[in-house]
């Protein structure tokens, strides 16, 4: 989907952009997030990341009371690196170029609309609910503690005193990552197995690639563990082809015939075929029904069979009502 900018509100938002973050600009905070996370890997330390949008007042005192003070980034920074996710008003203008626009002016647009994609992903991933929000993340990207302000208000004490209870509290992670890091074959998948299961559900989309290099790990299933991260590597694949345009049910259907799940793990992932097919641009229902089906025979007592019966009831009576609707047009032809 592109998305431009007028002329006249482009300047505007780069220069809203540039003002946002002029308080920091002589500190160590990083608005290239990628290029943070390369350093914090090569340089052995982790990474603490601000969210922060230009709507609220309270994000502007907590930079420049708090975090754009050279006092925060010397007291943290033997063992941080500092990355600052800003969200802007003007990330949301979705207006069109007008027809006289250079391609210097379109290809700044795009760049802009870019940037508002990366920094939404961000906000997706990292499951940011309010603003400002503090994270300690690896130089992976992976949480390790959530900083957690509720409503209160951001002082300088109880933000020293949040990001040590923090610290404390990443501990276990860092010592699982650690192991993540230096084992091979078998015994890290052991150690993906641990480390994804000790972190946050709510952040399972950071974990990504460790969720995908699985099955590579452990392709005998020595962990008897394959099966449970072919599907979960299955919801992003097919989430990617989704994004793609492609058939989003393959990644399951795959998934299946690795012959590594449970019953229950082939009912979810035929159910998952099924509905993830229903939500693609062209769904095609004869599948739908089918995977459905499947899914419900595998095993009509378990807790899913409920739901998925709900469902090919759903999508039968559709087509029949299709069918009727393509015998009417034939008949009046």
């Amino acid at each position: 989907m592109k998305t431009l900018f007028k002329t006249n509100l482009l300047l505007i938002a780069v220069m809203a952009f540039v003002v946002s973050l002029a308080s920091c600009q002589d500190s160590k905070w990083n608005t290239d997030i990628d290029s943070t996370y390369k350093k914090a890997l090569k340089s052995k330390k982790d990474v603490i990341l601000l969210f922060t949008a230009d709507w609220t007042d309270e994000n502007s005192n907590v930079l420049e009371e708090i975090f754009c003070k050279k006092e925060f980034t010397k007291k943290y920074s033997k063992k941080y690196l500092f990355a600052n996710v800003t969200l802007l008003q003007q990330d949301f203008i979705t207006m069109e170029l007008g027809e006289n626009a250079t391609q210097e002016q379109i290809d700044a647009a795009q760049k802009l609309q870019a940037e508002y994609e990366k920094k939404n992903e961000m906000v997706q991933n990292y499951s940011v609910k309010n603003f400002p929000d503090l994270f300690i993340v690896s130089g992976e990207g992976y949480v390790l503690s959530h900083v957690e302000f509720d409503q209160e208000k951001w002082t300088e004490e109880l933000v020293d005193e949040k990001i040590s209870q923090a610290v404390k509290e990443s501990e276990e992670l860092k010592n699982l990552l650690l192991e993540v890091r230096s084992t091979k074959g078998v015994e890290k998948a052991k150690a993906i197995d641990k480390f994804v299961n000790t972190s946050p559900k709510q952040y399972n989309t950071c974990l990504k690639d460790l969720i995908l290099e699985y099955s590579s790990l452990d392709p005998e299933n020595q962990t008897g563990l394959l099966g449970s991260y072919e599907l979960g590597a299955a919801y992003y694949i097919s989430f990617d082809a989704i994004t793609a345009g492609e058939d989003p049910s393959v990644a399951f259907i795959d998934a299946i015939n690795a012959n590594h799940m449970t019953k229950l793990q082939q009912q979810e992932a035929y159910y998952m075929a099924s509905y993830s097919l229903a939500n693609s641009q062209i769904p095609d229902y004869e599948r739908i029904y089918e995977y459905l089906q499947k899914a419900y025979d595998i095993d009509p007592q378990s807790e899913y069979a409920p739901e998925i019966s709900t469902a090919l009831e759903s999508i039968k009576k559709y087509n029949e009502a299709v069918e009727n609707v393509t015998k009417e047009a034939e008949t009046e032809q």
